[in-house]
């Protein structure tokens, strides 16, 4: 009939094609987004209709003659994908970095979100609504966490810098809820914190108690592997906060279960300088 008709629009836009008079790209404003022009529509009639929300963890920005984004998440390194529900896309979180949980609500896209982690509480490896890992966990005895992925050991624990915040397997022997020694693999030599210790050829940690008279024991060891950080009280007055030891103590490395001097005798718990007669 000689008419033009408008057939489809760039992101950013609705297409409005109802009547002849009225279609146009219609351009969606601040906080709302359109992945696809034909959203809402109905047997490829468009009528008048609003632009999708914005999630609450991200900006969304109008389109502009500039090639910039429409879509900026709020948390860096957070993971989004474009989802197809009820016939319209949709931006979706899929996943947050450490210290972050997925806030997402199936029905709802306009609520998902990384949320972080509050003060006292902390969240290790990145959160993926999949894999379940929507929740904060609680921080542990011996360990001050300031919110997110930040948490350290207080004065009289100690913590492994390198995997506090990871999966990483570790041994741990233990008597109770008192860990005794700690390796951070099997091939790595174990620390102790309150016991002289050797490992024997069936992997058992045979002990001598400092100022017990519970003797000598053998201990099996544990294969630990979970995303909660562990901290893990050190002897008296050998760890410093936030990782170090105490530089009087004289001790160092693992559990600061070692003497720092080379030249260093561990005596009754005690670092002493080896003297030659």
């Amino acid at each position: 009939d000689g008419r033009y008709y408008l057939k489809e629009c760039a992101p950013g836009f609705l297409l409005v094609n109802s009547s002849v008079d009225a279609q146009r790209c219609l351009a969606c404003v601040y906080g709302k987004y359109s992945l696809d022009a034909m959203d809402g529509c109905a047997d490829g009639v468009c009528h008048m209709r609003e632009c999708h929300q914005c999630p609450a963890g991200a900006t969304c920005l109008p389109p502009s003659p500039s090639p910039s984004p429409l879509f900026v998440p709020s948390v860096s390194g957070s993971e989004w994908a474009v989802d197809v529900e009820g016939g319209s896309s949709l931006w979706r979180v899929k996943s947050c970095p450490p210290g972050y949980v997925v806030i997402r609500v199936e029905g709802r896209p306009e609520l998902d979100q990384c949320e972080i982690c509050g003060f006292g509480s902390y969240a290790l490896g990145r959160g993926s609504y999949l894999d379940g890992h929507d929740f904060c966990r609680p921080c542990p005895d011996g360990m001050l966490c300031a919110g997110g992925a930040v948490l350290y050991p207080v004065a009289g624990f100690w913590a492994d810098r390198e995997r506090v915040l990871s999966d990483a397997p570790r041994r741990e022997w233990r008597v109770g809820d008192d860990v005794l020694a700690y390796a951070a693999s099997d091939d790595a030599e174990p620390a102790a914190a309150f016991v002289t210790a050797e490992i024997d050829a069936r992997g058992m940690l045979e002990v001598d108690f400092y100022g017990s008279s519970s003797g000598s024991r053998a201990i099996r060891a544990e294969d630990v592997v979970s995303k909660i950080a562990r901290a893990y009280r050190c002897a008296p007055d050998a760890c410093a906060a936030e990782f170090e030891c105490r530089p009087d103590s004289g001790r160092a490395g693992v559990l600061c279960g070692h003497c720092a001097s080379p030249s260093g005798v561990m005596a009754g718990g005690k670092c002493s300088e080896c003297r030659r007669s």
